[in-house]
């Protein structure tokens, strides 16, 4: 991605540039990778819970119709 007349010292800093935005894609990608796992558990701990207050409430439900 050289410009032919730039001059040295803006080629080198187009350089540096250039990986310093690949090492910022991959940290973002880790952090990424990070934020999902972290979302997935989120959601699992919450439909597990949600299945099991689930299972309570038929059952309380189950027992009060037992009742009349």
């Amino acid at each position: 991605m050289e410009s032919e007349g730039a001059p040295p010292s803006t080629n080198a800093r187009v350089e540096e540039l250039e990986v310093e935005v690949a090492r910022l894609k991959e940290q973002l990608g880790k952090a990424k990778a990070i934020n999902d796992t972290m979302w997935q558990s989120v959601v699992h701990k919450l439909v597990e819970n949600g299945e099991q207050a689930s299972v309570d409430g038929e059952q309380q439900h189950r027992r009060k119709r037992g009742r009349v």
